[in-house]
């Protein structure tokens, strides 16, 4: 094995992580922002409706979103009703 090829292929292994880590923090936003604009739209179609549940948007609802995905807006509705009724 000589060293080019050794140094090759560890620059080839670095650059494959760099590009993983800008995968998972894209994916990462844009989850994020779906989960935001989902509280939104379920918002809006509930006052269609005359339920009018007040959830903020903020930084901590966007990483709640962005975390754990459809479980985080549910958790946000969650945090919300106990909130309202406890």
């Amino acid at each position: 094995m000589s060293l080019f090829y050794k140094k090759s292929r560890d620059i080839f292994f670095y650059n494959r992580q760099v590009s993983k880590g800008w995968y998972f923090m894209l994916r990462f936003l844009i989850r994020g922002a779906v989960g935001t604009g989902c509280i939104s739209l379920i918002s809006f179609v509930l006052t269609l409706f005359g339920i009018v549940i007040p959830i903020g948007m903020n930084v901590i609802t966007f990483f709640s979103c962005a975390f754990l995905g459809f479980p985080g807006i549910l958790l946000v509705y969650g945090l919300y009703f106990v909130q309202m009724y406890v």
